[in-house]
């Protein structure tokens, strides 16, 4: 690696050098101190900055490489066709034809690229009256809350997360890297991961990393899945045994492209977890599965102690939020687990999107209303900027107002804090 790093930044000044003393007929030999000290600084700034956030790096590169593109095409194109290269070496009137669509064709991507760049940016620091998201291909317009003016971006000082420590969590830790095992809990980067841990309670994802569905908040990349793995109910259920988990939370992304939705390899994950550990509980937290009952059956055919499926957001934003799915369709869900002898149904709301706090009393209600036993409130936190902006902040005593609302409409428990995600204090809830 660092022999490859050391070629470049010795060939790449070296051929920028050359290539400039021949377009500007000038034989100046500082030309290869010039380049390599824009390149030294350049790569050196990047670090500097980008040293701690690898994935923005990785981004910055791909996206230069794609810029600079057509650059260095008409350079090429122009030293290939210069006096400089023999006549019986200069390409065809063909290729220079196709040499040309190319430099066109990459020169409108590039083009393409800025225009959307700039769109998108306006899009996030205009929002007088819409805040305008691009996902993906899709436009989504979240209505401004009445009782806001803007979109707040810097967080409070109540959204803090303590640094996991203790024995046990550096056991687990360490178990989870030697044995190369995935839970939701590190790569979501959970901030109750230490908690949890420690309290025996770990999150882990089935059916892939790729969801066919493209809601607003999530960080789960979208687009075609994988083939469903066979093996994955025993690699869940042996990396539970070897965590020596309590409480196993298993999650999943949407399937929307296979017939039984994954409700199958759902069913096998939870039987091969209880086979061989015993004395593990579980919950499950599902998708709708588009409200097709012979698939939710088959999650109630094996009985988790608790199953969970997350309502997300209030009604009025579900359509920006949620994109392919339904509110209603949800709380149907919710509904046919609890008729359909689920001793404890969840679900889990997100704040901060805009909701009015109206709504979100009659988001609970709406889930009292169908037997939900256990429901989380938590702030929702914008993963990137090709995410969801964040309109407002809850603060912790609002928060504890509506666990306090919670309480006396019924619900079993209600978890609500700032960092509360779905599975926090998992464990308890199957009491």
């Amino acid at each position: 690696m660092l022999s490859t790093t050391i070629t470049t930044l010795d060939a790449s000044p070296r051929t920028m050098s050359r290539a400039t003393q021949l377009l500007t007929k000038n034989s100046n030999k500082n030309y290869y101190f010039h380049w390599i000290s824009i390149l030294a600084i350049g790569t050196m700034l990047i670090f500097y900055f980008l040293l701690s956030e690898m994935g923005a790096l990785v981004e910055i590169a791909t996206v230069l490489s794609f810029i600079t593109a057509p650059f260095y095409a008409i350079l090429n194109y122009k030293l290939v066709t210069s006096k400089n290269m023999p006549d019986q070496h200069k390409p065809s009137k063909s290729l220079r034809d196709l040499s040309i669509a190319g430099i066109l064709f990459l020169s409108l991507f590039a083009f393409g690229y800025i225009l959307n760049s700039f769109i998108y940016f306006v899009s996030f620091t205009d929002m007088s009256e819409t805040k305008t998201v691009n996902q993906g291909w899709v436009k989504l317009n979240l209505p401004k809350s009445d009782s806001k003016e803007k979109v707040r971006t810097k967080k409070p000082d109540w959204i803090r997360v303590k640094l996991p420590i203790g024995k046990k969590y550096t056991q687990l830790r360490s178990t989870v890297e030697e044995n190369k095992l995935h839970t939701i809990c590190v790569s979501g980067n959970c901030p109750n991961m230490g908690e949890c841990w420690t309290e025996g309670t770990a999150t882990f994802m089935i059916l892939g990393n790729i969801c066919t569905r493209s809601c607003g908040f999530c960080n789960v990349q979208t687009g075609s899945p994988l083939p469903v793995d066979e093996l994955e109910p025993f690699k869940v259920a042996r990396s539970i045994n070897i965590m020596g988990v309590k409480h196993a939370v298993i999650t999943s992304v949407d399937r929307d492209d296979i017939k039984d939705g994954g409700s199958i390899i759902w069913a096998e994950t939870v039987n091969a977890i209880r086979d061989l550990n015993p004395n593990t509980t579980i919950e499950t937290l599902i998708p709708d599965f588009k409200g097709e009952t012979d698939n939710i059956d088959r999650i109630i055919k094996v009985a988790p102690e608790v199953v969970s499926h997350n309502l997300e957001t209030v009604r009025r934003l579900t359509k920006e939020v949620r994109i392919q799915a339904k509110y209603d369709r949800s709380l149907e869900v919710l509904k046919y687990l609890k008729e359909s002898g689920i001793s404890r149904t969840k679900s889990g709301v997100m704040l901060g999107l805009g909701e009015k706090r109206e709504e979100v009393l009659e988001t609970l209600d709406d889930l009292r209303s169908v037997g939900v036993d256990i429901v989380t409130l938590g702030q929702y936190l914008q993963p990137s900027k090709k995410h969801l902006p964040v309109v407002d902040f809850i603060t912790p005593d609002e928060f504890k107002e509506y666990e306090i609302i919670g309480k006396e409409m019924g619900f079993r428990h209600v978890e609500s804090g700032p960092l509360v995600r779905s599975s926090y204090k998992a464990h308890k809830h199957i009491h």
